[in-house]
């Protein structure tokens, strides 16, 4: 055995004795002889060893620290699975606009640019609106008789207001007449009518027996006009007298016997064919239609 391999020696790097070294060596649970041997060939190279073990262990635990409160620290923004997709938006924006209801479009109204003018196109007019004239609906009538005679002609040219001839043919009748300022007053003796015709109007109206029977009325004509009297005298008063609108007779009552054949009349159901004793010789007729309104035509 070596007898001097437990001898004390002094540590080379601690400088101290070996027991030193010993009790050094035995806190850190080394033996005897390795620590000797350790002491001899390495120094102290054990203990800084060490120190950097128990360092290096102290650095890698606290980075974990460091990684795990970093992992486990709530993030103050939101995870990406909370944000809706795009085709989620939209398809949320598409079917927004499909259930807005549909309005009126309106156009809006450009603003001309300052630097050019404007020059509206020209137009051509449209033509005015023609009316749509009335439609009259003439229907002739199926009469039982026709009118023969001298009349036969008025009456086909007025066959639809005069319509069907209570005769066939006209007749002579006794009458009168008188001329005024403004017509003709004519009494009819089969019927016992007065027509009142007003020439420069167009128009007549008939007064029946009982105007023709009266006291008259008084008057004063201007000069070269005449205050009809009788049957006309009380027809032109029960008119207005002075102020009646057939006038002042220009002529004295003129009458005629039936037996003369100069005052002929043709009787329809829409008028009366009248004529007069000049009508005798200019061959001319009133036709005197039951609307008021009257023609005076030639035959």
């Amino acid at each position: 055995m070596r007898k001097n391999s437990l001898e004390p020696k002094a540590c080379h790097w601690c400088g101290t004795e070996i027991e030193r070294g010993q009790l050094f060596c035995r806190i850190c649970g080394v033996n005897r002889f390795i620590r000797l041997q350790l002491c001899e060939m390495t120094g102290c190279t054990l203990i800084i060893g060490l120190f950097a073990f128990i360092f290096g262990s102290v650095f890698v635990l606290s980075l974990s620290s460091i990684a795990f409160a970093v992992a486990g620290a709530p993030s103050s923004t939101p995870p990406i699975s909370y944000l809706p997709s795009a085709s989620y938006i939209t398809t949320s924006i598409v079917s927004t606009k499909t259930s807005i209801p549909a309005t009126k479009q309106l156009t809006p109204t450009p603003t001309p640019e300052s630097s050019s003018t404007v020059i509206p196109p020209s137009l051509t007019p449209l033509p005015s609106a023609t009316p749509t004239p009335s439609i009259t609906v003439s229907v002739t009538p199926i009469c039982a008789k026709i009118a023969t005679g001298l009349f036969s002609g008025l009456w086909n040219s007025y066959l639809v207001r005069l319509r069907c001839p209570l005769t066939s043919s006209a007749k002579a009748v006794t009458a009168a007449e008188q001329l005024f300022q403004n017509g003709h007053m004519f009494w009819r003796q089969d019927l016992d009518v007065y027509y009142v015709v007003y020439d420069h109007a167009g128009s007549w109206a008939q007064y029946g027996s009982k105007y023709g029977k009266g006291s008259g009325c008084s008057g004063s004509p201007p000069e070269g006009y005449r205050q009809p009297v009788s049957g006309f005298g009380n027809v032109w008063c029960a008119l207005g007298g002075a102020s009646a609108s057939i006038g002042w007779a220009l002529d004295r009552e003129y009458g005629f016997a039936s037996s003369l054949g100069t005052v002929l009349v043709q009787d329809f159901n829409g008028g009366t064919i009248y004529r007069d004793s000049d009508g005798s010789n200019n061959r001319k007729a009133y036709i005197l239609f039951y609307d008021g309104t009257m023609v005076r035509v030639n035959y």
